[in-house]
């Protein structure tokens, strides 16, 4: 409680009861064996604090999320290491390279849009959320790929886990990710995610579900 206090501070408007939210688009993006392994977790959260009521999250179209997200993510990435790199042509990984290429390449254009983009997509959640609303929703498409996985699988993954991520990317409204399920021996997460300032009180909500 006491580092909690030091590192976030006290809620400005803590959430008492939680509206559950179940963001029908984000889970749609699972595979049905991943939702299976999802679904006492789920259902724990239900027991807990009352029926998920269903939403949609999207605006626009998850792609529209993913690439004003990657437009704004990959500036802002060029902005901190884009002089490092020229400077020193560090070693860099396969995929790491070639991301920081694309992200050199983006245009004023593209980063002024995905800027515009985020503006609209904070107030829509806001919206949504209100002062009590909490999604409750899969953290990453499935549990993390082997780590001699082809490139080409791990960007698929990659790509896949942004779409869903994207959504407390873009608001920076907080996310809280708690490890309540497995699937073929391997963590799986599900997340609560709330309204901007709400970090104290999604603590406190992933410690009832605990005991």
């Amino acid at each position: 409680e006491r580092v909690a206090d030091v590192l976030i501070g006290q809620d400005a408007k803590p959430i008492v009861t939680p509206r559950l939210l179940y963001p029908s688009d984000v889970w749609a993006h699972l595979a049905p064996k991943v939702q299976k392994a999802l679904q006492p977790a789920l259902k724990t959260f239900e027991s807990t604090f009352g029926a998920t009521r269903k939403c949609k999250v999207a605006l626009d179209s998850f792609d529209a999320m993913y690439w004003n997200f990657r437009y704004i993510q990959s500036r802002e990435a060029w902005m901190t290491d884009g002089a490092l790199i020229e400077a020193f042509a560090p070693p860099l990984g396969l995929g790491v390279r070639e991301r920081f290429a694309w992200s050199k390449a983006v245009t004023d254009a593209q980063f002024e849009a995905g800027t515009r983009f985020r503006v609209r997509y904070t107030a829509h959640l806001e919206d949504m959320l209100g002062d009590d609303g909490v999604l409750v929703m899969p953290t990453m498409p499935d549990i993390a790929p082997l780590a001699d996985a082809p490139e080409a699988q791990m960007q698929t993954y990659r790509d896949a886990a942004i779409k869903m991520l994207c959504i407390a990317g873009l608001t920076g409204f907080p996310q809280l990710s708690i490890p309540a399920a497995q699937r073929d021996g391997a963590p799986l997460g599900i997340s609560l995610l709330g309204p901007a300032g709400s970090d104290r009180s999604l603590i406190r909500l992933a410690r009832a579900l605990s005991g």
